[in-house]
């Protein structure tokens, strides 16, 4: 099942990133960032793997701060 522009939109979020700062990390342009996540394209397996990668990579980040 691929990935819908909601949830796309809400972890980009959860991690406090702009479409711009997302799009520098995973090479993407800001406007197939919007068009993921208004649904005006299919979000490829690879760009979800690649952000759910970012997401837990930001979180264990927070985690080890925490942890201090």
């Amino acid at each position: 099942m691929t990935m819908k522009g909601r949830e796309f939109k809400r972890l980009r979020e959860s991690i406090g990133l702009s479409q711009s700062q997302l799009g520098r990390e995973l090479d993407l342009y800001v406007r197939t960032i919007s068009k993921y996540e208004n649904d005006d394209l299919i979000i490829p397996k690879v760009t979800e793997l690649a952000l759910r990668y970012t997401v837990d990579k930001a979180q264990k980040k927070v985690r080890g701060k925490d942890e201090r």
